[in-house]
């Protein structure tokens, strides 16, 4: 019976009429067979506002009465006093069960939404993802003064050819999560990786103006790193203005354009395995903190002759 009334109370408030209406009626006809009248007249206060909810008035009225001679027939003013204090005992402990379970909404809410921002901070730098939650949107901008740095294994094919497709993805996970960290630890944001080859440039989102020592000291240390591992790698850096930006709408990145793009790659594949080729931009900002060695004028790809410099550990 006092399932029935509370499976008729929970159909009640979410607005299941006709379902409460069944349970309630399973529990008047317990509490009529062994004469409840507690129960009754508790049934058939609930049954008064269903009937009215699903318009049926009649039957609310006949509820209605009923539920006066119960009322009539059960209490007088002590009993009504002592039902008083049960049911305000009885609505402090819903309400109080209420507010745990709201409390415990909001906790899972809450660990929800920083699960969300933290995935949408591994994909995007913080600037960008709260420009983007706060908008909708993240608009491109113009960065004049940027340094970006491309890496890439000297005869990647060749040397992983003998590698399980398992064994050269967890190769290339390790490497790249050690990349990862050095560019955090140096202030450059990762761009992208595309195949063997790593992206990453300092100077974005925020202007720095330490972008290109920035950027030579991770490439020293990515340099360093890579020191006798199995893969030789080329690393090349260029400083120049680049527009920076979210693309398409579906699985989205932050990545940058621009002709010091294309100028830092070449920069890359001009060089040579395990040392640090910069161009001339790149060189004029930083040739007061390293050493370097001038290479002369080295013809790139679609860019014609260009002068590159090794950085000196």
């Amino acid at each position: 019976m006092v399932a029935h009334l509370n499976l008729g109370r929970i159909y009640f408030i979410k607005d299941e009429m006709e379902s409460a209406r069944q349970q309630l009626n399973e529990a008047l006809h317990l509490a009529k067979a062994i004469e409840n009248k507690h129960h009754l007249k508790d049934v058939l206060s609930h049954l008064i506002h269903v009937y009215a909810k699903l318009g049926d008035y009649k039957k609310a009225f006949e509820n209605q009465q009923e539920y006066q001679i119960t009322r009539e027939e059960l209490y007088d003013s002590r009993i009504d006093r002592k039902l008083a204090e049960i049911q305000f005992q009885h609505d402090l402990e819903n309400k109080q069960k209420e507010t745990e379970i709201e409390r415990l909404r909001n906790v899972e809410l809450k660990a929800e939404k920083e699960k969300s921002d933290s995935l949408l901070k591994n994909i995007l730098p913080d600037a960008i993802a709260e420009e983007l939650k706060n908008t909708g949107k993240a608009e491109p901008k113009l960065l004049e003064q940027v340094s970006v740095l491309f890496t890439d294994f000297v005869h990647f094919t060749q040397t992983s050819e003998g590698m399980s497709p398992q064994a050269l993805v967890n190769e290339l996970h390790c490497l790249f999560k050690a990349f990862d960290e050095i560019a955090q630890r140096h202030h450059l944001e990762k761009i992208k990786t595309i195949g063997d080859s790593y992206m990453a440039a300092a100077g974005i989102p925020h202007p720095d103006t330490q972008h290109a020592r920035n950027a030579v000291a991770a490439a020293l240390e990515i340099a360093s790193f890579m020191s006798g591992k199995k893969f030789e790698i080329r690393i090349g850096i260029h400083s120049g203005p680049v527009v920076a930006g979210i693309v398409g709408i579906h699985k989205f990145q932050y990545d940058i354009w621009g002709d010091t793009v294309n100028t830092a790659s070449r920069m890359e594949s001009s060089g040579a395995p395990g040392r640090v080729n910069i161009s001339e931009a790149t060189y004029a900002l930083v040739k007061e903190h390293y050493h370097t060695e001038y290479r002369g004028e080295i013809a790139a790809k679609n860019k014609g002759m260009l002068k590159m410099y090794f950085v000196i550990p």
